[in-house]
């Protein structure tokens, strides 16, 4: 069992999943996030839109910080989460978080290519959209299988027509089975 944790402990640490920022919004100062870069999570649509760190205590779903992005707009905006992962062959990656509101989200991973460009977007990559209408928490988790070319990885976030809360991010690395080893990637999680 040590030998099991020891090892996913290295291929996290080998992925930057251990610099998966601030999973739980604890060490980042209430405010606006910045646009593109320059923090552990960053805007990363030009669209006006909201989205920042909120200290609510009696709010969060842990701790005393969330991320609130607010969408009114039926175009999506994003959120991604800094650093970028780097794919370990023979695993794939689980991300999990919850999250309440009313506004549509999705949760999902960016795969970049040698020339550090986004890759084409899957259908398998993301959790695809689902309506929240609830301001209780509720867990969301979606899995990915790297495929071949992937050079990095990024987490991020999709939400329009409302408001959606996120909170308790966690990135888990798991092996990759011989079925979903195939020619097709895992699906990803639906919920």
């Amino acid at each position: 069992m040590k030998k099991q944790l020891l090892t996913a402990g290295m291929l996290l640490a080998a992925s930057g999943a251990f610099a998966f920022g601030d999973p739980d919004f604890e060490r980042t100062e209430p405010r606006e996030l910045p646009l593109w870069s320059g923090a552990q999570w960053a805007k990363a649509s030009t669209v006006k839109y909201t989205a920042k760190v909120v200290e609510a205590p009696n709010e969060a779903a842990s701790g005393k910080r969330f991320l609130r992005v607010e969408n009114p707009h039926k175009t999506s905006v994003y959120v991604i989460a800094y650093p970028a992962l780097k794919p370990v062959p023979g695993y794939g990656f689980k991300v999990t978080c919850k999250v309440k509101g009313n506004g549509l989200r999705l949760v999902g991973m960016t795969p970049y290519g040698a020339d550090g460009k986004p890759r084409k977007w899957k259908s398998l990559q993301q959790t695809g959209f689902k309506r929240l209408t609830s301001e209780t928490w509720e867990p969301v988790e979606f899995k990915y299988v790297p495929e071949e070319g992937d050079v990095s990885l990024m987490v991020g976030l999709s939400i329009r027509d409302g408001r959606v809360d996120y909170d308790d991010f966690k990135l888990e690395t798991f092996k990759i089975d011989d079925a979903a080893a195939g020619k097709a990637p895992a699906p990803a999680q639906k919920n």
